[in-house]
C-alpha cells in the first residue's frame, strides 16, 4: 500500500525586489520583468509505501522544506499532485503556535487544540507531555521565560501525542540537549516498530542512517538520487566535497594583483598555460597525473638571472605548495626580449579541490622579501581543478600507501561477552518509562 505519492509535483515562488512591486502586480501596474520566479521543487515523481521510513537530504536551499510543506498540506503546489493515505502529522515549526504570555501548561492545551486534539484527550496525556519535555517547574511559568531549546522540547512533546499514520519531520531531531535528542530518536524507533510511515529531513546523516530504510537526495528542487542509505549518503558526501572545494573568481576573497605595489616592469608575464600529460591545454587535472605550466614573458631590457616562482593556495587561503627557479639551482643567465619557461610536475600529489595559483617574477629569492620588489606578480590570478579517486585518500596531498594485515587476534570469550552486553544496552529503549533515566551496568 502506498502512503505518499506525487506526480509532477512543482512549486514556484515569485521573488519581488521590494514589497511595493507586489502591490503593483496585484493591480496590474507593472510588467513581468520587475520580478523573478524560482521553482523550489520541479516535476517530482516518487512514492513511499506504508510503514517505510524515508530520509530526505540535500544542501540548504535544495527544496527539502518546501517538499515537506507540500506533503503536510501547509503549502499548495503550483502544478502536479501530492496524495497521502491516512492522517498526517507534521513536526516542522515546533515553536509556532505558542503564546509567550501564557504558561507552558496553558500552551499545551492551546497548541494541542490547534493540532486537532480534544480537551479530554489533552488532559489524559498532560502528565506524559510534561514528563517527556522535561520542562519541570517551568511548566507553569510564562513561555517567554523559556530558552529556545525548552520551547522546542515542549513543541515536540505535544506533536508526538497526535494519532497519525504519516509523520513528516523537518530537521527537529537535534533540538534540546543530548539527553532529549536521544529521547527523540528513541521515540522515532518506537513509531517505526508500530509501522508508521515517516518522511524525515535532517542534516545529521547519523540520524538518517540509523532510522531510515531509504533516502531521497534533493538538489535544486529535483530528486537526483533515490536508493539505499549507503549509496545515497556516499553520493551526497562526494557532492558536498565537490561544492566545498570549488572556487568562483567573483567570490575570490583574496586581492588579485601585485602585493608589492607597482610592478617594476623590467619583465612582464605575457601568458600562462596549463597542459596535462597528453599535451592538452586545460585547467582540470587528476591526482598522480603530469602537469606542465608554461609561462610566457617579455623582458624590455636585459635582466640577470630573474627568479620565477609559483605557489599553490587552497580555497581558504592555506599555502599548500610553492617552488622557484633558485631552489632548483636553475641559472637563467641574462634574459631579454620574449621567452618561455616551463614548470614540469611528473606526478601531481594534490587531492581533489580547487586551488589558487600565484605566478610571478622577482629579482631573487631573498632581497625581494626585504625590499618588496617584484618584476611582475599575478596573485591568485589562476585556478586549477583537481579530481581524485576515493582510494587516493582524504586531506590535501596523496601519499602512496598499502594496507597489510599482519595478524588477526581472535576475541576471547570475556571480550565477546562485553561486546554483546554493549549491543544489548544500545538496543534498549531507556526513555520509555523513565522521565529522568540513568543507565547502570552491573559489574
Amino acid at each position: 500500500m502506498v502512503a505518499i505519492k506525487s506526480k509532477n509535483l512543482s512549486k514556484k515562488y515569485t521573488l519581488y525586489p521590494d514589497p511595493k512591486y507586489l502591490f503593483r502586480e496585484i493591480f496590474h501596474l507593472q510588467n513581468t520583468s520587475s520580478y523573478e520566479t524560482k521553482w523550489a521543487v520541479k516535476d517530482l515523481n516518487f512514492s513511499i509505501p506504508s510503514g517505510q521510513v524515508c530520509g530526505l537530504i540535500g544542501m540548504n536551499g535544495s527544496g527539502k522544506s518546501t517538499l515537506l510543506g507540500l506533503i503536510s498540506g501547509i503549502i499548495s503546489p503550483t502544478k502536479g499532485q501530492i496524495r497521502t493515505k491516512g492522517k498526517v502529522s507534521s513536526l516542522l515549526e515546533l515553536g509556532a503556535g505558542f503564546e509567550t504570555e501564557l504558561s507552558g501548561r496553558e500552551n499545551i492545551f492551546l497548541k494541542a487544540s490547534i493540532l486537532g486534539m480534544s480537551k479530554k484527550n489533552i488532559k489524559s496525556r498532560l502528565d506524559e507531555i510534561i514528563a517527556f519535555s522535561r520542562i519541570g517547574l517551568y511548566i507553569d511559568k510564562p513561555v517567554k521565560t523559556y530558552s529556545s531549546g525548552m520551547m522546542l522540547r515542549l513543541g515536540f512533546s505535544i506533536a508526538i501525542q497526535m494519532n497519525f499514520d504519516i509523520l513528516v519531520i523537518d530537521e527537529i531531531l537535534s533540538v534540546g540537549d543530548l539527553l532529549f535528542q536521544r529521547k527523540c530518536l528513541s521515540k522515532m524507533r518506537q513509531f517505526k516498530k508500530q509501522g508508521k510511515t515517516i518522511l524525515m529531513s535532517s542534516h545529521n546523516l547519523a540520524d538518517i542512517a540509523a532510522l531510515c530504510d531509504r533516502i531521497l537526495l534533493i538538489d535544486e528542487g529535483k530528486i537526483v538520487m533515490d536508493g539505499p542509505i549507503e549509496e545515497v549518503i556516499k553520493q551526497y558526501y562526494q557532492e558536498c566535497d565537490r561544492v566545498q572545494n570549488q572556487i568562483q573568481k567573483r567570490y575570490n576573497p583574496f586581492k588579485s594583483g601585485n602585493k608589492y605595489g607597482k610592478d617594476t616592469g623590467e619583465i612582464k608575464i605575457t601568458r600562462v598555460q596549463f597542459f596535462n600529460e597528453e599535451g592538452k591545454e586545460t585547467n582540470t587535472f587528476e591526482t598522480e597525473q603530469k602537469m606542465v605550466i608554461r609561462i610566457g614573458y617579455n623582458a624590455k631590457k636585459a635582466v640577470k638571472n630573474p627568479l620565477f616562482r609559483i605557489q599553490f593556495f587552497r580555497n581558504d587561503g592555506l599555502w599548500v605548495h610553492g617552488v622557484n627557479t633558485y631552489r632548483q639551482g636553475l641559472n637563467l643567465g641574462t634574459v631579454i626580449g620574449e621567452g618561455v619557461i616551463e614548470l614540469h610536475y611528473e606526478k601531481l600529489n594534490l587531492l581533489e579541490a580547487d586551488y589558487f595559483l600565484n605566478i610571478g617574477i622577482w629579482p631573487d629569492e631573498y632581497t625581494s622579501m626585504i625590499k618588496d620588489i617584484a618584476f611582475d606578480l599575478h596573485e591568485f590570478a589562476y585556478i586549477i581543478h583537481m579530481k581524485s579517486r576515493r582510494d587516493h585518500g582524504g586531506g590535501i596531498v596523496c601519499n602512496p600507501y598499502t594496507w597489510k594485515l599482519i595478524s588477526n587476534k581472535h576475541l576471547t570469550t570475556v571480550e565477546s561477552l562485553k561486546i554483546n552486553k554493549i549491543d544489548e544496552l544500545e538496543n534498549q529503549d531507556f526513555f520509555e518509562d523513565q522521565p529522568n533515566p540513568r543507565i547502570k551496568v552491573n559489574k
